[in-house]
Parts: structure tokens; sequence; C-alpha cells
């Protein structure tokens, strides 16, 4: 079981095969390594640590929020590497407001955020791996980074947003992601796209049983 920090660097293949690898959910993470979220939710409902009371909890405007503004846009997430972007989600990706992402101090994205999801960017636009359903829009392509991730947008970009990501141990290496990205990285996403399609096994292989 991983219990360390990862001893080697963590490379765009192995952060794909984690897709498609169903032995690596019973691992254990390595030793600091996290899992969080920003989202979306109303900032109104706060926890008041002097008097340990929930404020507002009820407050349910959950599509417009974020942590502040900055230069005009709205900070959606700021997170520090290493790291990755394991999943992204939104019910309303479909305004006009551009997004930004910041990848290691390097704009690799400012477009429409819909364009993230509806296949116009390349690598993301395997069917298995960014999709829409029961109207919300996915996407699981890793997007790692190595010091730092920061995502904006403009005002008017559409309504709600998660963004799950993993952080790992201080000395951990990872592939700083990029666009466009390169052909390798895509053969590589190509690869677990077809491998969700048709190579899984069915629940019956996994779970045989007579009663």
């Amino acid at each position: 079981l991983a219990l360390q920090a990862y001893a080697e660097p963590i490379t765009y293949q192995d952060l794909v095969n984690r897709l498609t690898d169903m032995e690596f959910l019973a691992m254990l993470p390595a030793k600091d390594e996290t899992m969080a979220q920003f989202s979306s939710y109303d900032r109104r409902s706060k926890y008041d640590e002097k008097t340990g009371k929930y404020l507002q909890w009820d407050a349910n405007d959950d599509g417009r929020g974020y942590i502040r503004m900055e230069n005009g846009e709205e900070v959606f997430a700021e997170m520090n590497g290493p790291g990755c972007i394991w999943r992204i989600w939104s019910a309303n990706p479909t305004g006009q407001g551009k997004i930004r992402i910041v990848i290691d101090g390097r704009e690799i994205f400012h477009d429409r955020f819909q364009n993230l999801f509806n296949g116009s960017v390349n690598g993301f636009n395997f069917p298995n791996l960014t999709y829409v359903a029961s109207r919300g829009w996915n996407s699981y392509v890793p997007i790692p980074y190595q010091k730092s991730c920061k995502i904006t947008a403009e005002p008017g970009w559409g309504s709600y947003f998660h963004f799950n990501y993993a952080t790992y141990p201080q000395g951990t290496q990872v592939p700083s992601f990029t666009l466009p990205m390169s052909s390798n990285d895509i053969a590589i996403l190509k690869a677990a796209n077809e491998k969700l399609a048709t190579k899984l096994p069915p629940p019956a292989d996994v779970l045989s049983f007579k009663l």
C-alpha cells in the first residue's frame, strides 16, 4: 500500500492510468496526500469559530459563489502544488464570460467555460472523459500542476462549478499541464477513453456469484 511520499516522478501516463485502474481504488493514499473541492456554494453560509455557530446555513444561492473579486474577475479556485485537478463539473457553463486557468504561472486556457466540455478543445473531446449527463457538464481529464493552479472567470460565465483536486506530498514531481496538449498525452487519453468504452469487465465478471 502507498503510505509514503512518491519516490518516483508521477507521469501523465500514471495519472491517466488511475482513471481505469480498479486496483488503485483499494490503495491508501500517500502520507500527506489530500483531496478537496472548490465549488460555487453560497458564501453567506459561514461557521463562526468564536461562537461555534453556523450562520445562514440555509442560504441556497449555490450557483454564483466565488472566493473574491480580483482584477475584475471572480476567483473560483487557487491551489498550491504539487497537485492535480481530477474533475470539473458545471450545471450551466454556457455564459459569454471567459474562464482563465493559470498553471504554474502560465495561462493555459482563456475561453468560454463550455469549451472545456463541448469537444472544441483537443484532448477534452473524448466522450467517456468529457460529457454531459443528467444536465451536468463533466470533465475527467487530469490537469496536473507542480507549483500552483489558479482559476478565475469573467462575470457572466454561467453558473455552478466544482473543481475536485488532489494535493500530493511536498517533493512529489508531477508534469505541468499545458494546452495545446502534446500528441503523446492525447494518445494516452485516447487509450483511456477506449478502455472505458470497451475493455473494462462488466459487473457480472467482477461480482459473479450463485444464490
